[in-house]
Parts: structure tokens; sequence; C-alpha cells
């Protein structure tokens, strides 16, 4: 596994992905190190009922963004390399005031032979599994953020991993990862068929703060399960399960998920034809012990690639009767558009 392009081809999602890591530019390299430095400039408009305040009915939201990220290999032998990567996103709200936020920031090391370990905010383990349906642009993934060890990244995280032409094997332990006392650990194995088909299963175990005063906590243990099939059609389909035991903290203030049961689903269908992208996804999770953290919607996008150019537009339907409750902490109740476009280097 090269780890260095790997992380880079994180960066950006849906069809481009294939194409992330040619879009960061090498600004050193010699026989033993080199620099890559990349990023993109993204202008998102978003549309929503949720957007609308008790002192403001517009429905318009600025999400727009900034990323910057530098990351730096360095051959010590013909075997072991060592390894640096960062990115910093800056987000604009409605109010036009700016927001930072380190989405990456880790260091480690990397071995033909014996696979690559990593220290740092990055991705989990599992998130090898969960991006193969969280490919929109904008509406997919969002089941995934409830647990520590199951988010897309987190802070203060060790990971291994190990892979050969077949086989992708993570492991990773959370080290209070949200600053919140949330701490544990993943592991996931994937497989690819050589036809298309990859298939994987994982399992998260992680203890999570539950209330917003004091540190009481409590325990989450989650499986997952995940398949992906893509052709030479332009054929994407992908689909997430997530099942077992859920504790979170509610941030608005209600009463968080003590150890319930719950179901989530994640699902992707795409087509890729000449430049453009057209998905539709699926998003949905229900614990047994409270409704302020569901998630049930569909959303459809189309894409346009232009090189490091893209534009899209994306529509999320909510299938969750109107939750007008304070506490609610899921994705948001009402239908919302996005439409966007990004300039990736």
């Amino acid at each position: 596994m090269n780890m260095k392009k790997t992380t880079i081809a994180i960066l950006v999602s849906g069809a481009c992905m294939a194409s992330a890591s040619a879009m960061a530019t090498t600004v050193y390299k010699d026989d033993t190190t080199s620099l890559d430095v990349g990023g993109r400039v993204e202008v998102r408009a978003n549309f929503s009922d949720a957007n609308k305040t008790l002192g403001d009915d517009n429905s318009f939201e600025n999400n727009s963004r900034v990323r910057l990220n530098i990351g730096g290999e360095h051959a010590v032998n013909d075997d072991l390399s060592v390894l640096g990567f960062t990115e910093f996103e800056i987000t604009e709200d409605s109010d036009y005031s700016g927001d930072n936020e380190v989405r990456y920031m880790y260091a480690g090391f990397s071995s033909k032979k014996m696979g690559d370990l990593t220290f740092g905010h990055q991705d989990n383990a599992v998130t090898y599994l969960t991006d193969w349906t969280d490919k929109a642009e904008t509406f997919s993934g969002s089941i995934n953020e409830y647990n520590a060890s199951t988010s897309d990244r987190a802070a203060n995280v060790i990971r291994y991993g190990y892979a050969t032409n077949n086989l992708n094997f993570q492991a990773s332990y959370n080290i209070d990862s949200t600053s919140t006392n949330n701490e544990g650990w993943n592991a996931m194995l994937g497989y690819d068929t050589g036809f298309g088909l990859n298939v994987g299963a994982g399992y998260s175990g992680s203890e999570q703060k539950i209330n917003n005063v004091g540190n009481q906590r409590a325990d989450s243990n989650v499986a997952i399960v995940a398949a992906q099939y893509q052709n030479d059609m332009g054929i994407d389909v992908a689909m997430t399960y997530q099942g077992g035991k859920l504790s979170a903290v509610n941030s608005n203030g209600g009463t968080g998920l003590n150890e319930s049961d719950f179901n989530a689903v994640d699902a992707y269908l795409g087509y890729n034809f000449g430049n453009s992208n057209v998905n539709a996804t699926y998003n949905y999770l229900s614990a047994d012990d409270s409704k302020d953290f569901d998630i049930n919607n569909i959303g459809v996008e189309y894409a346009h690639y232009m090189g490091n150019f893209t534009a899209f537009v994306s529509y999320k339907f909510a299938l969750l009767d109107d939750n007008k409750n304070a506490s609610y902490v899921g994705d948001n109740a009402d239908d919302e558009a996005m439409i966007g476009a990004r300039y990736a280097f």
C-alpha cells in the first residue's frame, strides 16, 4: 500500500476520486524524498427550511470551503519509508465568519513487507469500508458519525494497515478521539474478488460519553458488513450495514443513547458516463431508545467533471416525519438542495 497516494485519493469524493492523486503537485522530489501539495476551492449553496431561524426566514446557507493539504515521504531504505500528511479546511458561514478545521494531521512508517503504521488525526480503520458508499458529493455517509470509532476521521488514532493484491486488513485504536473522553478500537478485513466485487466486514468497540454534564460513559459495539461492485460500463453499486449497541451524547441537550440497539444502512447507486456521474443514495439509522438520532433520507445527484473543475447539483428527500424537536441531532428532517462548484489542485 502506498499510504501517500491513498490519503491524497481520499480528499475528493465520488467519480473524481480516481484522479485526485494526479491533481496534487509534486513540489520537490529526489531519489529518496518527495513533497506534494494539493487542495480545493469549493463554493456551495445550500437551500433548506432547516436553515430558517426565528429572526431570519432565509432558506439559504453558505457551505463554501477551502482545503489545503501537504504530504511528504522519505525512503529510509528499499523497504521502509517515513511519511507525514496534513490537511486543513476553512469554511465560510452564512454570517461570513470563518471557521478552521484540521481534517488530517498524522505521521508514521510504511513498509512494503510489514505494512503501514501511523498516528494522529486520520481515518479510522473501518473508513475503508464505509467509503464504498460515501461517494456522493453531498448526501452520503451520514450514518457513521455518532460513534468515535466508526466516524470517517478522528483525532489521536493509531492505525495499522497491511494489504496484498486481494486482501486489505486495517486496525486502529482511538485515544480520546473527540476530546469528550470517547475512546475505542476497530478493525476490518476487505477482499477484492478480482472481477469488480469487493466485500468486507468490520467491528468497532468504544466507550462513549452519553451526557453533556459530567463524564458518564457507556459502551458502543458495532458490527459492519459492506459490499461494492464496479464494472467497465460505469456501474457502481455499494451497500453498508451497521448494527449493534450504540451510545452517544445528545449535543442539543436531550437524553443521550445508553447502549441502545440500532440498525443502519447506507447505499449508493452510481452511473459514470463520459465526464459525468449520476447517483442516488439512501441513508437510514434507527435507534430503539430515542428518535432524536434517527436518519432517513434519499439523495439524488448529478456531477460533471472537467479536468480539475467539478460542478454538481444534489437534492435530498427527507423521509422522516417533520421533526421540530429542539433536541433532535440527526440529519435534518427537511428536504434540502445543494449546488456547488469546485476547483481542485
